[in-house]
């Protein structure tokens, strides 16, 4: 049973691809597995043997290194450490001392592939600076309509802290009556339907509404199942009160007895009010 259970051992650290190998008190390698010489042959061209000290085959500035990292393992106990590769890959690093009926007799390092697991958290790192600095409201709420996230541009458009929103429903943020749309578009989202575009009206924390355009869709995970919907709030009181200041512009000229008109620097009409069609019988149309 315990020849068997050696031979399982042994067959899966040398079909790991993450590389395995002790050094005695000398830093001389003991055992190593396949995937340790391989990278070596690979990345230095050397054939690593028993005896060894494999990182004396290293460039001089990485060289210098691993003394430091079996002296610290043997002064302090077990550490992890972060490596860059000569191809640019990173390496995590984990060292630990072997101890034999109290004695420590040497050291054993396992190093694991990092490098799509660095980039992904820097991509995610990236992508939360990017939603932080942003200047409109990028919020996510769970399905039970609680707040997850709340970045800066939710914090000014809205006056809520982070920590005042997060864990409170997202509804406080909507004025009372639209908080029925929001219902709706969220029992849309969770049946399946696509990205939702509507306006709105949000409500401050000192209770002042405002317009807001809002852009809402799911986020699904593996299973296709709903975890959050997230929501990009744009304050839009300005543009609406300066459409409404048009509309207001508009509906007087329209209304007015006067002739009202305008012309292009060419002289050729622009605009042709209703009063300028009463005192000239032109029509806009024709005019």
């Amino acid at each position: 049973m315990l020849k068997h259970a050696e031979a399982n051992l042994s067959a899966l650290i040398e079909s790991t691809q993450d590389l395995i190998w002790s050094v005695d008190l000398d830093y001389r390698l003991i055992t190593f597995n396949k995937a340790m010489q391989q990278n070596i042959l690979e990345d230095y061209g050397v054939r690593i043997e028993a005896g060894m000290r494999f990182h004396e085959v290293l460039a001089p500035e990485r060289t210098a290194l691993w003394p430091g990292y079996y002296a610290r393992v043997l002064a302090e106990g077990p550490f992890r450490v972060e490596y860059t590769r000569i191809d640019g890959g990173i390496m995590e690093l984990a060292f630990n001392p072997i101890v034999i009926e109290g004695e420590t007799t040497g050291i054993s390092i396992f190093g694991k592939d990092i490098t799509e697991r660095k980039a992904a958290e820097e991509s995610r790192r990236f992508l939360a600076e990017v939603v932080e600095s942003c200047e409109e409201a990028i919020i996510t709420y769970a399905p039970c309509g609680e707040i997850l996230t709340w970045n800066h541009g939710a914090e000014i458009i809205y006056g809520y802290s982070a920590d005042e929103a997060i864990g409170k429903p997202f509804s406080m943020a909507v004025a009372p009556e639209r908080r029925e749309v929001l219902d709706r578009v969220t029992r849309q989202l969770l049946g399946g339907a696509p990205v939702s575009h509507v306006q709105g009206m949000g409500l401050r924390k000192n209770g002042v509404t405002f317009h807001a355009s809002v852009t809402t869709w799911s986020i699904r995970n593996s299973a296709g199942e709903v975890t959050a919907i997230c929501t990009i709030v744009r304050d839009v009181s300005v543009r609406h009160e300066a459409e409404k200041n048009r509309a207001l512009l508009a509906s007087v000229v329209d209304s007015s007895g006067d002739m009202i008109h305008a012309v292009n620097l060419d002289g050729t009409v622009a605009s042709w009010n209703p009063g300028a069609e009463r005192l000239t019988g032109y029509t806009s149309e024709e005019i």
